[in-house]
């Protein structure tokens, strides 16, 4: 239920036209931890209700060390960065 809380409160800043973020994301990283490694298996269940129920697209950011801050920090994070777009 969770996701679906943040995908009703994102649809009002994203319209549906747009492809919603899934920001904060360990699942596309490689982790050896095995505390992270339990977050990511997890997050799982959360990402697929927002891809398959709430948006058809989804883009899922994975963890960053340093936020994108304003243009330059967008711009560092697609250039250094596969940013996945999930379908449902």
């Amino acid at each position: 239920m969770l996701a679906a809380d943040l995908m009703n409160k994102a649809s009002r800043y994203w319209p549906k036209t747009c492809v919603p973020p899934v920001p904060k994301c360990l699942s596309p990283l490689s982790i050896s931890d095995p505390l992270l490694q339990e977050r990511q298996k997890h997050e799982q269940p959360y990402i697929r209700e927002v891809v398959e129920k709430q948006s058809h697209r989804t883009v899922i950011i994975p963890w960053q060390i340093d936020p994108p801050v304003g243009k330059i920090g967008l711009e560092h994070l697609l250039k250094n960065t596969d940013l996945s777009i999930a379908k449902a």
